[in-house]
């Protein structure tokens, strides 16, 4: 019978550093630590966390539309 493993996972919830990557790395650095800190063996960031596209520029544009005059 196969037998696995258990492994300690850390969801890691945090903001980047808004349009600064280099911060944003060093964020996710310390988070990564403190959750290995903590026993985890894998730690997930947000998406994009690294990229830290300022997501409301395309979302706010996709989410709009025009109403018509009369309803």
């Amino acid at each position: 019978m196969t037998q696995f493993g258990t492994v300690r996972v850390a969801a890691c919830q945090g903001t980047p550093v808004l349009l600064d990557v280099d911060a944003s790395t060093d964020k996710a650095i310390e988070m990564i630590a403190a959750a290995a800190a903590e026993g985890a063996q894998l730690a997930v960031l947000p998406e994009c966390f690294l990229s830290a596209y300022p997501s409301g520029a395309w979302a706010a544009g996709a989410a709009s539309f025009d109403l018509p005059d009369e309803l």
